[in-house]
């Protein structure tokens, strides 16, 4: 049976993922907001917020799917007795303690994005804005057009 220590690879390796993609997120974010200077105004300006929302998307699903792999092969190695529940409920807490505020900071770089200003005549480009904020609120992959 694998101890604590010698299960390490439960809840390290699924941490450094979440921080890489969390990191990749908040990084995507901050240079679209930069980018365009915190304001929509045409049609490239909308097509890179919507580049930046699909990255968010895309890695939040990533994150969901790393979890459940951890879960699901904890949960097999618990039945086969090579690792004890305790050891299993101590990787998951790990992992969901120290990614969680890598998590409450990205947010930050999320709200750049919801609370994008808008200075165009085209009115396509505030409906597809709002259209996009919609999506982002939904389990999906990316933005569909």
């Amino acid at each position: 049976m694998l101890t604590f220590t010698q299960s390490w690879f439960l809840s390290v390796v699924p941490i450094g993922i979440g921080i890489i993609l969390q990191l990749l997120n908040m990084k995507k974010m901050k240079e679209t907001h930069s980018e365009i200077h915190g304001v929509l105004r045409n049609r490239f300006d909308l097509e890179k917020v919507k580049i930046a929302i699909s990255l968010n998307m895309s890695c939040a699903m990533l994150y969901i799917a790393v979890w459940l792999l951890v879960v699901v092969f904890g949960i097999y190695l618990v039945a086969t007795k090579n690792l004890g529940l305790f050891s299993l409920v101590g990787h998951m807490m790990i992992f969901g303690i120290v990614t969680l505020p890598f998590g409450i900071i990205g947010k930050k770089d999320e709200n750049l994005i919801k609370k994008l200003e808008i200075e165009s005549e085209d009115p396509y480009i505030e409906k597809k804005f709002r259209d996009y904020l919609r999506q982002w609120n939904q389990p999906q992959l990316k933005i569909h057009d």
